[in-house]
């Protein structure tokens, strides 16, 4: 069984309890590898696990944001498993007291967890707690994710020493593509008759005959100046073949 005990500091450490609003609000998304290499450089020691955190006593009911005092810890029973670099589904159930410390609460902040499977990045028990395990959810997420099997397998890659982000996926451009301008001359349906040009004005498909947003016309009629965008003009020679098509 291959398991590490290893250390992190925080994404954000050196804030204030004062600026923990700002940081809410400017967290970067977290993903598992974030959040693994962050835990690995602070100075304590944490373990991975996947279970649920059940509170032995009543938590606090948050409506507003927490700053001062900090918000109280709670202790809460985990039932779940240690993440190890292998043999995931085989590792043996544990249950043990959780101490949680939100680092501050509130409808954006960090809060206290709830009873969903999650995997956790809990502290080692210290000479502070005794033998008890700790929680401190910070205002930016990243100290626990839901237990999917994507997180699950990137967490055993770092755990392994192969902690790498996957590749970004290419998103399509938001924004719709729009259709190009029309063509001046398709404004009437001139580019379908442009490959009839030198043919006898008999092959044109029935359509282009007898409509009255067409015109044929042959050497010496006598034509209107008007000019109209929708109307297309067929010009024919003396022996009745297509020479030009234009709009107008």
């Amino acid at each position: 069984m291959m398991w590490r005990i290893f250390k992190f500091t925080a994404l954000m450490a050196a804030f204030s309890t004062s600026n923990l609003a700002a940081q809410a609000l400017s967290c970067m998304a977290p993903t598992p590898e974030t959040s693994y290499q962050n835990y690995d450089a602070k100075p304590d020691y944490y373990q991975i696990f996947e279970g649920r955190l059940t509170p032995l006593e009543p938590v606090p009911q948050i409506s507003s944001y927490t700053e001062t005092p900090q918000p109280k810890t709670v202790r809460f029973q985990f039932t779940g498993v240690i993440l190890s670099a292998s043999n995931w589904s085989k590792q043996r159930t544990q249950s043990f007291e959780v101490r949680v410390t939100p680092g501050c609460a509130g409808p954006w902040c960090a809060g206290y967890p709830d009873s969903s499977s999650q995997i956790y990045f809990f502290g080692l028990p210290t000479s502070e707690y005794g033998s008890t395990h700790s929680y401190e959810p910070s205002a930016c997420p990243g100290s626990a994710f839901a237990a999917t099997h994507d997180t699950r397998v990137r967490l055993q890659r770092c755990l392994s020493g192969q902690c790498r982000a996957p590749a970004p996926i290419e998103m399509p451009d938001p924004r719709p593509e729009l259709p190009e301008p029309p063509r001046r001359e398709d404004q009437c349906g001139a580019g379908l008759v442009h490959g009839f040009v030198g043919e006898p004005v008999r092959v044109l498909p029935p359509l282009f005959m007898n409509n009255r947003h067409v015109r044929i016309i042959r050497p010496g009629d006598a034509v209107k100046k008007d000019y109209r965008l929708d109307r297309l003009n067929i010009n024919l020679d003396a022996q009745d073949r297509i020479r030009t098509v234009q709009c107008g």
